[in-house]
């Protein structure tokens, strides 16, 4: 079990990032990894928080399609909702832990992986 470190569970918590609920897995999008910005999967939720904005939280009942692509440079999700809401997540390394979480939690059913192998 990963353990995070004291600054992202206070920096969660001050925020009220989660409600209610456990973190499985997340992914700092920012450079300096403070946490301002980044991709959360937790018991019931994705969650997208950006410091300053409002948070997109998606009950995985709600998500219709997560879309894989790769490029060059990342790997992308594009997370659609059954309300036409659409979410993208770009990672620069390491995807797969998040990837095998999502699929966990919302079934392989859903997922269209189009990665180059």
């Amino acid at each position: 079990k990963n353990q995070l470190p004291v600054f992202v569970t206070e920096y969660l918590s001050q925020n009220s990032v989660l409600e209610n609920e456990d973190l499985l897995v997340m992914y700092d999008v920012t450079v300096s990894l403070d946490t301002s910005e980044c991709a959360i999967l937790t018991t019931r939720n994705f969650i997208y928080h950006k410091q300053g904005n409002s948070d997109i939280r998606v009950p995985y009942d709600d998500i219709i399609e997560v879309r894989i692509e790769d490029d060059f440079f990342a790997t992308y999700l594009i997370i659609t909702t059954n309300s036409g809401q659409i979410s993208l997540v770009e990672f620069y390394n390491n995807p797969e832990l998040f990837i095998t979480t999502l699929k966990l939690k919302v079934g392989n059913n859903l997922i269209l992986d189009i990665r180059e192998d």
